[in-house]
Parts: C-alpha cells; structure tokens; sequence
C-alpha cells in the first residue's frame, strides 16, 4: 500500500511534518497503515494523523469524570537550549504523580510553551 501525505504541518513556513488523512479502508488494518507511512516518519521524526470520521464516530463518549482517574506518572519535560541553529534537547523527568487537568495546566504556562516566531531581521539595513 502506497499511501501519500495530505500536506505538510507549517507548509508556508517551510514545515516539514506529513499529515496523513487516510480513508476507513487504509486505517482499517493499522498495522499495514503504519507500515506504509514508515518512510516519512523516520525522515520527520514525527508524523500527524487524522483518523476517518467514521472511525471517530465509533469511539465511545469521553465521560468528563474519568478523565480525572487518569495519573501521569513521572511525566517527561523537554528542555531546548541554544541558538543560531545549535540547540540540545534534554529531557528531564519531573517526579510526583499528575492528573491530566494538572497536567494540561502545568503545560500551558510560559516556561512550558514552545518560543513564538521572532521577526526576520533585515541585515542589509543599516
């Protein structure tokens, strides 16, 4: 099965993470899907997938209570320095024990967001 991005995330910014919308027929074996997307993902680090809508509609109701039983143990941080196209990453793990509401509050603060795009400088100007 040859299975072909629907377009890149960020495209007009020079993005490079394929998207996948496939149909219900290539989702229906995930597996051979996956297989099949194998190349992109190796080459992007990372791909997205939108998944059919009818394979969305099968999905039972997300019961607001539940998502509350739901831990995040020793969850990862990413830790991104450096500039002028040099950067490490490292990955810390935070100890201690999160629902996914603290989680998703932690991860909306400023140190936890990933930087906004700076404008282009003019070099030329003087």
């Amino acid at each position: 099965m040859k299975i072909q991005p629907s377009g890149y995330y960020d495209q007009e910014n020079g993005g490079t993470i394929p998207i996948f919308t496939p149909t219900m027929e290539e989702f229906k074996d995930f597996k051979v899907f996956m297989e099949a997307i194998d190349e992109y993902g190796k080459k992007a680090g990372i791909v997205k997938i939108v998944p059919p809508k009818e394979w969305s509609e099968q999905l039972p109701g997300l019961i607001a209570d539940k998502i509350n039983d739901i831990k995040i143990r020793r969850p990862i941080t990413q830790h991104i320095l450096g500039n002028n196209g040099i950067f490490s990453q490292t990955n810390v793990e935070k100890r201690g024990t999160f629902t996914v509401n603290q989680w998703f509050e932690l991860c909306q603060q400023p140190d936890h967001r990933p930087p906004t795009k700076k404008q282009k400088v003019n070099k030329n100007k003087q």
